[in-house]
Order: structure tokens, then sequence, then C-alpha cells
């Protein structure tokens, strides 16, 4: 019992560690009898039981102002210095191995993150390393302290001034206080790691389990308490993550000083399910790192080997990863979310706006961040070490055995396989394991490059070495549907795209000029933007982060060189595909556009043509119509820039017949739409305030429109589309009248509008002759006249002829049958149609299709 009288010893820092050392020592010998070791058990976990009474006490310099008499008044005594009694504990290494092994060192894993505090030595002194004191275990008590830190706009809309430079000196006093509770709390546990083995294992034990608890860190504004407060979480990974970096060369207290890469990392930590240590856990519906129970706080070997700390030390940086940085973006992502809603006002608006200061105070770290990057990137390198990727950016990709629903390494409920491959090399024979979880928390890492808002100046502490090997993973990952089916997978990385190909970021010049990079970032960008769907709002956006990519990359035309012969060539779909991606793109866009552009002037015409303020019954829908607008315009003008470059450096491959098709009629509508004998209706009060600029947009459609005055297929094709040739007439000369667009464009136009007017009467003349066409020289899918047949794959001698563009286009939507149902592609097409049988009925289709024509053209 008198172990407690440490207590007071150990803070001074005079206290004579040797002697503590040598008494436990003597206690726990090897020829001390059973009572006497059972006392020096006693003695420590009387000690630990006392400094977590003492850490108790402790206090933040950030917290609110000390109530008179209650949990913060005056009459609590200032706290001892706990960092110095562990400091003290920890040199006396035969204590430390005595603590460490008692039962107040490692938390029980049933436990509830508060319970981290008043049941664990380290947890108790990590809390006490909490800048707001014991208000952050109060989720309502913090946020009343945040508020004053953070203020927040009474409306949507940015900062002011004043309100941006308060949360500047917030973020730094914040930074600043996180960085020196990290400095205390690291000295700490390297001085435990090192004090022996007993400390070593119960040290890596508690982490463990600390970073267990953290994993289930909610944050919602209903709740009174957090799991673990995120500033708590912060300071725990920011730990593990600067404890693992220096295993990267650098000498490092814990691992030693032989230099260590991050492709020696045992693929089998990862790898094996069945292994009952293994790092990560595969299940039906989802595939998380997890770290095992207590008795296993890391991954061991299959096999005996002596201990290896650089392996344990990195596996527990990559565990910091995924519980700090995506939950934490996560969670400022929502926050800045809601501050866009207008009916968010109040107290509660000042509560979101301060939980999201404090997460970008925390996330962006301008020491912390690049050791993020440098675990993020050393992961990387592990999993393209695994995947085996060359130099050309292919991978040791295994036969499949077999089509699976599932997607690769799942069985067709979604279910882990045991081995879905044949033919599968040794190196890569766990490949249908490969642990997403990882590639996840890359893909979170990579959230931290673009900053948390415009505001934010470029990451210049962030440098291209820290990022080669995660932008070489999204190369490999993009794109590729056969080894990566799922399509969240490629719409990760193209925020991450668009950030490393824009020309104001410090590391671009060292991607763009890098051999590897400038080969592969062209097909990963076109390819990731046809796999990847917009069927919700981060999809969306992934579309238009790439088409940014996509733009930037074609600025430097050299990049094009290395997919412009085989984008040309006739038979490749890519761009085919890629038209009709963004020409739906930009169509979905604009229609969202001109929606919001109605709603908005509706609300508008029955306030006097004013927009409504605050107080006014639709106030908020306006607000809402004006954010989609904001959000839908710069996605269709990314879309037209697309368009833009890539006529530019694919003339040939823009020019193919489906391309012409898709791009002619959503060319003209837009123009009509924007110039239209209905363009009034899209008139609003303030369109700059939504970055609506309609002239702007405008004159980029019609740029793109006359670069094809030239030629005959798209003329024909605008004609022909579901638009009026009257209403065209009315737009161009709305254009031309007003000089809305460059002259040399409006010459153009004014050009391509008699042109038009040509074919369109030459079209007429055809229609005339083709609307009495019999069924069999009719396409069979759209039951227009044959012009350019193809036979569909059959293996009855009675063919079915389609138009070839038709059954291409239809083809880029699914590839199936159009009659019964069966997979097919235009290849599978081709390959029948060169069939000389085959080919001997198309040529006799023609022929009789030509006779019925002159026949016709000369009755008439």
């Amino acid at each position: 019992p008198l172990g407690a009288t440490l207590i007071p010893a150990l803070a001074s820092r005079n206290f004579p560690v040797a002697g503590l050392d040598n008494l436990v020592a003597w206690m726990t010998g090897p020829d001390a009898p059973a009572e006497r070791a059972a006392d020096a058990d006693a003695l420590m976990a009387i000690v630990a039981n006392a400094f977590i009474t003492e850490a108790g006490f402790s206090l933040g310099s950030m917290g609110p102002p000390a109530p008179e008499g209650g949990m913060f008044g005056a009459t609590i005594p200032r706290p001892r210095d706990l960092t110095t009694m562990l400091m003290n504990i920890a040199k006396a290494k035969a204590a430390a191995c005595v603590m460490a092994s008692g039962p107040y060192f490692v938390p029980d894993p049933a436990d509830k993150g508060p319970l981290l505090a008043s049941t664990t030595v380290l947890g108790a002194y990590l809390m006490s390393r909490n800048p707001f004191g014991n208000t952050a275990m109060n989720l309502q008590l913090l946020i009343g302290s945040l508020v004053e830190f953070f203020p927040a706009p009474k409306t949507v809309g940015p900062l002011d001034p004043q309100q941006e430079e308060k949360h500047r000196e917030s973020e730094a006093q914040i930074k600043h206080a996180v960085t020196g509770a990290v400095t205390e709390f690291k000295m700490v546990v390297e001085k435990f790691l090192t004090a022996g083995a007993a400390a070593r294992l119960g040290t890596f034990k508690f982490l463990s389990g600390a970073l267990a608890l953290c994993e289930n860190h909610r944050v919602s504004m209903r709740k009174t308490e957090e799991e673990v407060p995120f500033i708590i979480v912060a300071i725990l990974c920011h730990t593990c993550v600067l404890l693992s970096v220096p295993v990267f060369g650098k000498r490092s207290a814990v691992g030693g000083s032989t230099p260590w890469f991050p492709t020696a990392f045992p693929t089998e930590y990862f790898m094996q399910p069945e292994n009952p240590a293994a790092f990560c856990a595969f299940g039906k519906d989802e595939e998380r790192v997890i770290t095992g129970d207590n008795a296993v706080p890391v991954p061991k070997r299959p096999t005996p080997a002596e201990y290896a700390p650089k392996v344990h030390l990195f596996a527990l940086g990559v565990r910091a990863l995924s519980v700090f940085v995506a939950p934490g973006h996560r969670h400022w992502r929502d926050f800045h979310r809601q501050l866009q809603y207008s009916e968010i006002k109040g107290r509660q608006r000042q509560a979101i706006a301060a939980m999201c200061g404090l997460h970008v105070a925390l996330l962006s770290d301008e020491e912390m961040v690049p050791n993020y990057f440098m675990i993020a990137d050393a992961v990387a390198e592990w999993l393209i070490s695994v995947l085996d990727v060359r130099r050309d950016g292919t991978f040791a990709r295994p036969v499949r055995a077999k089509q699976q629903k599932g997607g690769a390494g799942s069985d067709d409920d979604g279910a882990a396989a045991a081995s879905p491959y044949e033919s599968v090399p040794d190196s890569f024979a766990l490949w249908a394991n490969l642990p997403l979880t990882l590639l996840d928390d890359v893909y979170s890492t990579t959230k931290l490059l673009d900053g948390f808002g415009s505001r934010r100046p470029p990451p210049e502490h962030i440098t291209f070495f820290q990022l080669r090997h995660m932008a070489a993973l999204m190369l490999v990952v993009m794109g590729d549907a056969d080894a990566f089916p799922k399509n969240h997978t490629h719409a990760m990385f193209p925020r991450f795209f668009a950030v490393l190909t824009e020309p104001r970021m410090p590391f671009r010049t060292g991607f763009m000029n890098h051999e590897w990079f400038a080969v592969h970032a062209m097909r990963a960008c076109v390819e990731g933007y046809i796999i990847v769907q917009p069927c919700d709002h981060d999809r969306a956006e992934a579309r238009y982060f790439l088409a940014l990519a996509l733009k930037d990359l074609l600025k430097d035309g050299s990049l094009a060189e290395s997919v412009k012969a085989k984008y040309n060539d006739d038979k490749d779909e890519t761009l085919e595909s890629l038209s009709s991606m963004v020409t739906a793109e930009a169509t979905g866009s604009l229609d969202h556009v001109f929606e919001a552009l109605g709603t908005m002037r509706a609300i508008e015409l029955d306030n006097n043509r004013a927009e409504p303020s605050e107080g006014h019954p639709k106030y908020a829908e306006h607000q809402q119509q004006g954010h989609m607008l904001q959000w839908e315009n710069v996605r269709a003008i990314s879309a037209i820039d697309v368009f833009d470059a890539l006529t530019q450096h694919f003339r040939r491959g823009m020019a193919k017949r489906l391309v012409v098709q898709q791009i002619s009629g959503a060319l003209m509508n837009f123009l009509i739409r924007l110039a239209g004998p209905t363009a009034f209706e899209l008139k609003i009060a303030n369109p700059g305030k939504y970055r609506f600029n309609p002239r702007d947009m405008l004159t980029r459609i019609v740029h793109n429109f006359v670069k094809f005055a030239g030629s005959d297929k798209f003329r024909r094709f605008a004609v022909q589309s579901q638009t009026s040739l009257a209403q065209f007439d009315a737009a161009v000369r709305f254009i031309l009248d007003r000089h809305l667009v460059p002259s040399d464009d409006a010459e153009r136009l004014e050009v391509m509008a008699q042109r038009m007017r040509e074919s369109a009467a030459a079209i007429a003349e055809e229609d005339r002759l083709l609307e009495d066409a019999p069924d069999w020289a009719r396409c069979a899918v759209m039951y227009d006249p044959l012009k350019d047949p193809v036979a569909l794959p059959t293996t009855s001698s009675d063919l079915t002829f389609v138009e070839r563009g038709s059954i291409r286009h239809h083809l880029l939507s699914e590839k199936i049958h159009p009659f019964t149902r069966e997979p097919l592609t235009m290849a599978d097409v081709e390959a029948f149609n060169a069939k000389p049988e085959v080919q001997a009925q198309i040529e006799d289709l023609k022929r009789r299709i030509a006779a019925w024509l002159a026949d016709a053209t000369a009755k008439n």
C-alpha cells in the first residue's frame, strides 16, 4: 500500500531511477520467491492506479474558463508533471516491464472509448494531453469551447475576412497544442518500447487496443459523448505514424539503424485469410484491417522468426492511417456539406462550423501530413510489389477460371473465394484476396492533398517523391475493369488525378516529365472516365475531376501521342465510348442547369423580378436551386472543354460516324436552348453569384460547333437530330445580331447555317424516296433504311441485318444481343461479318437496295 507514496517522488527530475530499477529487479529476479514477485506486481499496480487517479486531475490549456468551485475550480491543485513520472518509470526498466505486464496497462477490448483514461496508464496520460482538458469528453461542452475558436457565417456562403483570419489563428493554436502533446506522448511511448521485451509487448498491446477503440469513433451532433474525442484520436495516430516513419532508412529508436523498405513487409500479414493472426479480415460484405486480440497485438509470421520491430511499427502506422484519415475526412465532408443548407441556422450552424474547423485543423497539419503521405506511399509501393506491376503498366494477372458476378476474388454472393483462378504464379497465389482496405487507405490519404476548400494554398510541403507510388497505383487501378470490376474502385482517385495535373501544384512538373506517368496517364484518365458511372453525387464528382485532369493532360500534346494511334484506329471503340459518356454528362448537366434557372426565374417573377431575401417562403428553395446551378454549370463546362480538347488532338477519331452523330445532336440542342426563342426563360437576377455566365457558355458551344463546319457528316446528323431547323436559324440570327461570339466563330457559324439548310433540303429529298422502303431494306433495330448493313451473329442461315452505326451505339451501352439477350460485342459482330458466306449475303443485300433505290428514283 505504501507504493502510492512513490507518486510525489516520481514527479521529481531527481528521482533515483537506478534505485527503483534495482529494487524491482531484486523482487522479480530468477531466484526471487513467488511472494516477493507478487509484491512487485502489487507495488507497480498500486503505482499505476495512483498515476491514473493523478492524471484524472490534469487540465488542458485551451478549455473554457473555470467555474468557481466546480470541476475546473481553482481549489484543485495543479497536477504534477505526468511526463516526468512516466519517464522515470520507463527508465527503471524492470519497473516498466512489471507495470506493462500488470492490470492497468492494456485496454479491455470490451471497454468503451472513454474508459481508456480510467483503466490504463498510457490511456490516462494520453487523455491528459488533450488541449481542451476534460471538456473534450463531453461533446456539447467541447462545442461550446470551439464556437469561440471557429465563428460561423450566419447564412450559406463563405467566411468574411475577419472570420477567416480567426479560423486561421485558431487552427494554428490547435496545431501547436497537438504538436506539443504528440511530442510528449511519443517520447514516453518510445521509452517504454525500449525498456525491455515485456514493456515492449505491453506497449504494442496498448497501442493496438487503443487503435481498436478509436476505430469505432463516431461524431453525431445528437450525442453527449464521443467514443474517443477526435483530438485524442489525432494524438494517438500521429504518434503511431511518427514511430513508424523512421523505419524507412533513418535511424529508429525502436527499430534500429538498418534501412528497411515497404516491399520487405511479409505478404502473409495481409494475404492469408486462414491465418488466425492475419492483419486483414475478409468478410462477405466488407474487408477491414484488424490487429488481432490482446494476445496477438501485431501479426506474427507463420513460421518462427526473430522479432522484427520495423515490420510491427509499419503495421501500426498503416493501422493509424485507416483509423484517422478516412473517418476524419468523412466527418469534415459531412459537416462541410451541412453548412451549405440554408435551413441550418443559429446555434446548430455554429456547432457544425466549430466541428468543421476542428477537423480541418487536425487534418491539415503541415508537419504531420507529409508523414501520412509517406506511410500511404509505402502502402502503395507494397501493393504494387504484390501486384507485380511491370514497367509497361501490366501486372501478373492470373487467368480467370470462370466469370464471377461478385468481382475478382469473390463468389456470386460476394463472399471471398478460395481460388477463382487457375495457372496462378507462386508470387501471386493470393492475389484474389488483395485487401481492398489498403487501397481505401491510400485513397483516403490523397484527399488531404487538395486541401479543405479553395482558400487553401498548394501544399508546398508535399513533394513528387512522397506521391510517386500512390500515383503509380492509381494508374494501375483506373480503367482496368478486368482486374478491378467494381465501379467505385475507379471513382476513388479522380480528385487526386486532377490535383496531380493542376498547373499550380509544385509536383506537377515531376509527374509530367516522368516516363511512366506520361505513358499511362492519358489511358487511365480516359478509360476511368468511361467506367465510372455517375449514379450518385460522389461519382458525378469523380467524372468532373476526370474531365479536369483530361483537359490538363491534353494541354501537353506529347501526352496524347501515347494513345493517338490507338484511339484514331477505325476499329477502336474508345473514343466512341468516351464521346457517348461526355455527351451524356454535358446533356445531363445542362438539363439540370436549365431546370434550376427555370425554377429560380419563376420564384423571382413572383418576387418582382428580384432575388428573395431571407424570410421569404421560397428563399431556401431559391438557394438550393442556386447551388445546383453552380455545381451543374461547372460540370457542363468541363464536359464541353473535353469536347474541345479531344477534337484538337484526335481529329480522325472524333470524325468517326458514331462520334459525330452523338456530338452533333447535343451541340445543336445546347445552342438552341441558350440562344433560341425560349432563351429568355433562363434569365435570372444575379447569375454571377452562382458563377453562371451564359455568354461564356454560349461561346464555348459555338466554338465546338463550328469546328465541324467542313464535315458534311456532322451537318447531316445535326439536321436529322430531334431539333427544329427553324429554331436553329433563329438562334444563329440572335447570336449574330447581338455579336455574342468572337468574329471568327460568327463568320463560320453563318456559313455553317447556310450549308445546313442545303443539307436539310437534300435529306428531305432522300427521305421522300426512302419512306416507302421495304422491310428487308430497313434496320431491324431502329427501322431506318439500311445504308451500311451488317449481320447479327447467329447459327441460322436466315440472317438479321442492322445498320452498323445503330448496333455499335447499342453495344456501347449494353454488350448484349438486342434480340436474344446473349452476350455480344462489336468484335463478335465484325468477326461474324468477316466470314465469306456472310459477306456474300451482305453484298447481295446492297445490290438489291441499290436496285430498289434506282427504280424509286426513276419513278419520281
